[in-house]
């Protein structure tokens, strides 16, 4: 590719043992040569960015998620904030891609990164319902929601047979 075009604002830190390779293909901000083993416990020190978390918290405060419902129709990420606050904390919640994904990963919280299955920015439509089917199989004990849009769920809309006949107790939203 175009390596010029990759990231032509950022600040690159390069860090290589063969000196040869510095700043070979892009010029590097910083420049790290020596060995990794060295090099990572110096890296590995604590940052002082106090102000800038105590900044972007004040961020979130001031930009905070809105959840006024803005007319009759259900709005979808209030509806998924109330899922949230009412599934049990370490359910599984997979989704297929589109906007019902991005809203899953905002107005939801998890407990740990397994419980939210999605393929992330593999435009893969049709990957949650077979994901929810597998994450119940592996954590029966658990609740399994899928989240979905009408798009998505009819690529593999197949699977409820599976979900009938194994008995799993997947919730769907769709």
């Amino acid at each position: 590719g175009k390596l010029n075009t990759f990231a032509p604002n950022a600040k690159v830190i390069h860090m290589d043992i063969d000196p040869a390779e510095m700043n070979k293909l892009r010029q590097a901000h910083v420049a790290l040569q020596g060995d990794l083993n060295a090099l990572l416990p110096v890296l590995q020190q604590p940052l002082a960015i106090d102000a800038w978390r105590q900044h972007a918290a004040a961020m979130r405060r001031e930009h905070a998620w809105r959840y006024d419902h803005p007319g009759d129709a259900i709005y979808a990420p209030l509806l998924l904030k109330q899922l949230s606050d009412r599934k049990p904390a370490d359910s599984v919640v997979t989704t297929d891609v589109g906007q019902h994904q991005m809203w899953s990963a905002q107005h939801m919280t998890y407990t740990r990164p397994e419980n939210f299955i999605t393929s992330s920015g593999l435009g893969t439509m049709g990957f949650g319902l077979p994901a929810a089917v597998g994450a119940q199989v592996a954590r029966p004990d658990d609740t399994v929601i899928c989240i979905s849009g009408d798009g998505s769920f009819m690529m593999n809309v197949q699977e409820l047979g599976t979900i009938k006949r194994k008995q799993l107790p997947v919730k769907i939203v769709l």
